[in-house]
């Protein structure tokens, strides 16, 4: 993350709790970055944190007693598809409403804003979807996810958007929770049907962090090079521990009516070649996870 370093940037992280946030803000850190994130916590942990709910109106913000700041980098949201589903008016005060009127705010003071988005603003009918598809999102979040992006390109002058599909950390509960049955000996169930293709937490906060501190502009997508079913997913996962991969027992996943499942998982990632990266294998986040898994249980 030490390339094109600037001791003097001033960052902030919005969505200092999140598991991409907090990781942000702690490697620009390590780098020297003068990092502040925001947190719902009222209770500040450190002197680099600041209070903010988004899930309440803004009136601090509306104040403009918040500090200035050369980058600032929204990771804060509700995530869960599901939720964003069965709740959209709280979901879209969240992860619209406040979020753009961040983005104004900050667009205003001449902050560089970077906007951390979802593949699911694509309809995953075709593979290796490029930034300029049409956008067709198949459900709320995306919805919600490609509102912002529509404001950040045709109101703000300085901005990247960062189209992640899934990133793997131990905060992912569905691969942690996997990894813990089946180092128990434990059955668990895994879509056949429906596929993904993940990268590491650690692969998401090396492109962030160039972003962040070269200032880079335009939109920038990331996905494994590769895609596979959940099944074989836990499959890999199991052989990674040493697991029995029978205890993968196979169910359909499209039967399903909570969701919605995209045909393909992966984005077109060949614009990561303008900060000197590529896509990495799928792989590469299994294996990260489960290193991380084994670790914490050492």
């Amino acid at each position: 993350m030490d390339d094109c370093l600037r001791s003097d940037l001033r960052v902030l992280v919005v969505g200092g709790d999140s598991a991409i946030g907090g990781a942000l803000a702690r490697g620009l850190q390590t780098n020297g970055v003068s990092v502040q994130y925001t947190s719902r916590r009222p209770q500040p942990r450190s002197p680099d944190q600041i209070f903010l709910d988004l899930s309440e109106d803004l009136v601090r913000f509306q104040h403009r007693d918040f500090p200035s700041f050369d980058v600032a980098v929204l990771c804060a949201g509700i995530t869960s598809t599901a939720m964003c589903n069965v709740d959209p008016i709280l979901t879209r005060k969240v992860n619209v409403k406040n979020v753009i009127e961040l983005a104004r705010e900050f667009s205003s003071r001449g902050t560089h804003i970077v906007y951390i988005s979802s593949s699911c603003v694509f309809s995953g009918e075709i593979p290796f979807a490029r930034s300029e598809s049409t956008i067709a999102p198949l459900n709320e979040y995306g919805r919600q996810k490609a509102e912002v992006e529509l404001m950040l390109s045709s109101e703000c002058e300085s901005f990247a958007i960062v189209r992640f599909g899934k990133v793997t950390s131990r905060h992912s509960t569905l691969f942690v929770n996997w990894l813990e049955s089946l180092s128990a000996a434990r059955a668990i169930q895994a879509f056949e049907d429906v596929t993904v293709s993940p990268i590491a937490i650690s692969f998401a906060v090396k492109i962030l962090g160039i972003i962040v501190l070269r200032r880079a502009q335009g939109i920038f997508q990331a996905s494994a090079g590769n895609e596979l079913s959940y099944a074989a997913v836990a499959r890999r996962l199991a052989g990674l521990i040493g697991a029995d991969q029978n205890l993968v027992k196979l169910v359909k996943g499209r039967t399903l009516q909570t969701d919605n499942f995209p045909r393909f998982a992966t984005l077109d990632s060949s614009s990561l070649g303008a900060i000197g990266l590529k896509a990495p294998e799928l792989d590469d986040a299994l294996s990260e996870l489960t290193n991380e898994f084994l670790m914490s249980r050492a």
